[in-house]
């Protein structure tokens, strides 16, 4: 891994626009798996003593707002 030489981390989650087109109304792929990687990373981050901020991109599972939840939701289970 490499050295970081910023205090914070900035994760932008993307997907493909050709995959959902139109209508974000809620997740249609299943990214539990990746977020959960991502929550370790996190964590690590956070041992480091960094700021994290997270955002979601709505075609990374058709929905960000979800995305964002959820990630929230498998934080708070660890």
């Amino acid at each position: 891994m490499e050295e970081a030489t910023a205090g914070f981390v900035y994760i932008r989650w993307l997907g493909d626009r050709q995959e959902f087109p139109s209508g974000h109304t809620g997740p249609r792929r299943d990214r539990r798996d990746d977020l959960g990687w991502w929550s370790e990373r996190v964590d690590h981050f956070l041992s480091e003593g960094r700021e994290v901020f997270a955002y979601a991109n709505n075609h990374y599972q058709n929905h960000s707002p979800s995305t964002l939840e959820q990630f929230v939701e498998i934080r708070r289970s660890r």
